[in-house]
């Protein structure tokens, strides 16, 4: 259907109009004697002269009848909300989508009633909600600001959850189903706890999760993303300046959020650095962590280890906020020296009685050494590690003024790329695993040092890191790139051993989608990106090098260190052709977004 004119943006004057208007869409379908409610015009009735023109006067969708006003008022929606971006990225959700209908059609007949009701729910909630706070604006424009549409991402905190507990029969499928209330931003957090608790009961039939243990569930995840959303949202302390090179290079970069102060280019810190779906996504990953774990065993003892870990954190971090608290008002470096010992104290007594009866009442600390001791191929993967980091870490940092903005930062893709794919992976999965879990949960306490600038160690790591910062990180408080890239390289290895319990090339998404095809697209579309997807940044050539580059990692896997063949090359070339398309189009994490998709994509193709 054509586009319409919209409204709502104005009109243009007489003079600028053609003698003879264009009709608009609704006029074409409609008869020009056709009112709202139905009644003809009466001919005999000489219609009124009008400065408007033509082409103006039958342009609001309210003035025709049902059906038609709806009609015109979706299409005015889709054309001022919809872009070429966002319409390729609903392509590649509604083709997996039919892909796992085809493949488990069903299952999904068995749980019809319960997705439907669901996401209809989500929607009508959305809707009203949106509405609701538009009629208030429109009706008192100064007291109510207007209202923002839902953020399209929360597609995505709906989709991954929800299929990859699908793919992989997860008993939290409800659980995430439930959750989803959350994402409805003008609903008061109270309604959205019952809600969720509410629609499990409905639906519930495992007798594991009792509704304490839902309301146990939902309680962390709002206290999640209360906590989460605070420390994103930042005030004016957490300001910071942008660098000409920053502006240059990034060319995701918004510079309506940039202003002049004192001849430097200044951000405001009470922009976010997370948007809400990736908030979302977050908070359903660790709850699904801390609540979704059975008994322990060797495949997946590392989720286990780090579940206890972050429990430790969370604990800790409670114990000492308090003390966190004075010390920002007496600002006494001997004080936050004493605060880390406490927390360190605190944290590894908690990590040890957690994991004693895991690791057969060994100190945890012990456990590990033994655990790496006792394996030469673990000690030498160790070693070189350590030599490779202590070489490329200074390295990077010395000849930070030779290498681009760009450069610095897909530089830490290679390494992690050298450090996992051989020999650490296929000769030591557990150990690599456990090794790439843990390093998350050291880098969450750094980066909630830098961000409080927490004694001399905080204010060094805030001023070192802004050399590898982009404008995503830039823009908000929190510096997360270097902690998705972890948790992205992670993902499909979790759910390919720990959960699936074997070693296929899917266990490589992360590996090869980031440390190749990711920064292979960045490295080609800046140097030869002439064209780009309409309403992005990025470019189709640097698409087209992340799906031949991550197809030459896969083969090279294929051929020197798998066990394990690829099952199909058809479903892997498409799974890299549509992770290859979400890197151009979508704006939300790539480290996150990519191995996810692409990781459900090749689960659902090589079920068909």
């Amino acid at each position: 259907m054509p586009p319409r004119k919209n409204n709502s943006r104005g009109r243009s004057s007489q003079a600028d109009s053609p003698a003879t208007g264009v009709r608009s869409t609704a006029a074409i379908f409609a008869n020009p004697g056709e009112k709202a409610d139905g009644a003809i015009a009466d001919e005999s009735v000489q219609p009124e002269v009008s400065n408007i023109p033509a082409s103006e006067e039958s342009d609001d969708p309210s003035s025709y009848s049902f059906p038609l006003n709806y009609i015109f008022r979706v299409q005015d929606f889709l054309n001022d909300n919809l872009d070429l971006c966002k319409f390729v990225q609903l392509l590649v959700v509604l083709y997996i989508s039919e892909v796992l209908y085809l493949t488990f059609g069903e299952h999904f007949w068995n749980n019809y009633a319960v997705i439907g009701f669901n996401l209809l729910g989500l929607g009508i909630a959305l809707i009203l909600g949106y509405q609701a706070q538009l009629k208030k604006h429109v009706a008192n424009p100064g007291q109510f600001e207007e209202p923002e549409l839902p953020e399209f991402n929360h597609i995505y905190s709906v989709f991954i959850p929800l299929t990859i507990s699908f793919l992989l029969k997860l008993k939290f499928f409800l659980v995430n189903l439930a959750l989803n209330n959350f994402i409805i931003d003008g609903l008061h957090p109270i309604p959205k706890f019952i809600s969720a608790v509410m629609f499990f009961e409905v639906y519930n039939e495992d007798k594991d999760i009792t509704t304490f243990r839902m309301i146990q569930i939902t309680f962390m995840h709002y206290l999640l993303q209360y906590i989460i959303t605070s420390a994103n949202s930042g005030n004016e302390d957490t300001s910071t300046y942008v660098s000409d090179e920053v502006i240059d290079e990034d060319d995701a970069i918004n510079l309506e959020l940039i202003q002049e102060n004192n001849d430097k280019k200044h951000i405001s810190g009470t922009s976010t650095t997370l948007n809400k779906a990736e908030i979302q996504l977050l908070c359903l990953m660790v709850t699904n962590l801390l609540f979704g774990l059975r008994e322990a065993d060797d495949f997946n003892l590392p989720l286990t280890i780090l579940q206890k870990l972050i429990i430790s954190l969370i604990i800790s971090l409670v114990f000492i906020y308090p003390l966190f608290k004075a010390y920002e008002n007496w600002n006494l470096k001997i004080f936050g020296v004493g605060i880390i010992a406490l927390f360190s104290s605190i944290f590894a007594f908690v990590t040890n009685y957690l994991l004693a009866p895991i690791l057969s009442n060994t100190n945890a600390i012990s456990w590990l050494w033994n655990y790496i001791t006792e394996s030469e191929e673990r000690v030498q993967i160790l070693s070189s590690w350590g030599i490779l980091l202590l070489v490329s870490i200074p390295a990077v940092f010395i000849n930070s003024n030779k290498l681009s903005l760009n450069s610095r930062r897909k530089v830490w893709h290679y390494i992690i790329l050298v450090m996992i794919a051989y020999p650490s992976l296929p000769k030591q999965p557990i150990f690599t695993i456990i090794s790439l879990l843990g390093s998350i949960v050291v880098f969450i306490i750094l980066e909630i040092v830098r961000y409080n600038k927490f004694t001399i160690l905080g204010e060094w790591l805030y001023k070192q890191l802004v050399i590898f910062q982009d404008f995503k990180d830039l823009k908000g408080p929190l510096n997360l790139s270097y902690i998705f890239l972890i948790i992205g390289v992670t993902i499909p290895i979790v759910f390919d051993y720990c959960i699936k319990r074997e070693l296929t090339c899917k266990s490589f998404i992360g590996i090869i989608g980031l440390g190749i095809g990711d920064s292979s697209a960045s490295v080609i579309g800046k140097h030869f990106g002439s064209l780009k997807w309409k309403g992005s940044s990025k470019s189709v050539q640097g698409t087209a090098a992340f799906i031949f580059f991550s197809m030459a990692g896969f083969y090279v896997v294929d051929k020197y260190i798998l066990t394990q063949h690829v099952h199909s090359w058809e479903n892997l070339l498409v799974s890299c052709i549509l992770g290859g398309v979400l890197e151009g189009v979508s704006n939300l994490n790539d480290n996150f977004l990519i191995p996810s998709v692409m990781y459900i994509s090749l689960q659902a193709l090589d079920n068909l």
